[in-house]
C-alpha cells in the first residue's frame, strides 16, 4: 500500500583536474552533496568516486588519484571561509594543519592545545594514515616518498606520544 520512497538529496556538480598516477590529468565533474565539500568526498568510507567526463560516467578508484585540484569555486564555502581549515577551531579542536615538519607536536597534528582527547587521536591517526610507508608502497610510488613517508610517520608518532605523556602527566 505504501511505498518507501527514499528522498536523495541533490548533489551539486563540482568541476575537478584529477591527476592520476601515469601523470595523465582528467578534467571531470565529482557529486558533493548539499552542504558538503570535495574533502569530504575524498575522506568518505567509499573505495571510489563517481565522476562524470565528457564520455560519460565513472567510478574512479580513490588510491588512483594523485591529486585534485577545483576548476572554480567550490559550491557550498562560505567566500570568507579559510580553505585550510576543515572544521571550526572553536568547537572541535581543529586547526589549519600546519608545517609536519614543525617542532609544536599540535601543529604537527593539525589541532589546538585545548582539543579533547578523541580529536587528537583521530587527527593522529588520520595523518599517519596518509603517510604510512606500508600504505605508500602497495599504492607503488617511488621509493623516495616511500622514505619521506617513513619520516612522516616517525614525526607523527612521537607528537602523538609527546601529547600522551603531557596529559598523562597533567592527570
Amino acid at each position: 500500500m505504501f511505498e518507501a520512497k527514499q528522498h536523495k538529496a541533490a548533489r551539486t556538480k563540482v568541476p575537478v583536474s584529477i591527476q592520476l598516477p601515469d601523470g595523465a590529468i582528467l578534467e571531470c565533474k565529482v557529486f558533493v552533496a548539499p552542504n558538503g565539500r570535495v574533502s569530504d568526498l575524498l575522506n568518505d568510507e567509499r573505495d571510489f568516486l563517481p565522476i562524470e567526463t565528457a564520455d560519460g560516467f565513472l567510478a574512479l578508484s580513490k588510491s588512483r588519484i594523485m591529486q585534485l585540484k577545483l576548476r572554480g569555486p567550490e559550491p557550498n564555502r562560505p567566500r570568507n571561509e579559510d580553505p585550510g581549515f576543515r572544521r571550526n577551531a572553536a568547537d572541535t579542536g581543529f586547526r589549519r594543519p600546519a608545517d609536519a615538519w614543525s617542532s609544536d607536536p599540535y601543529e604537527v597534528l593539525g589541532v589546538t592545545e585545548n582539543a579533547p582527547w578523541e580529536v587528537v587521536r583521530a587527527a593522529y591517526l588520520a595523518r599517519l594514515k596518509t603517510a604510512h610507508p606500508d600504505r605508500l608502497r602497495s599504492m607503488g610510488v617511488d621509493a623516495s616518498l616511500i622514505d619521506a613517508g617513513k619520516e612522516l610517520s616517525q614525526r607523527l608518532n612521537g607528537a602523538y606520544a609527546t601529547i600522551s605523556a603531557k596529559r598523562k602527566g597533567a592527570a
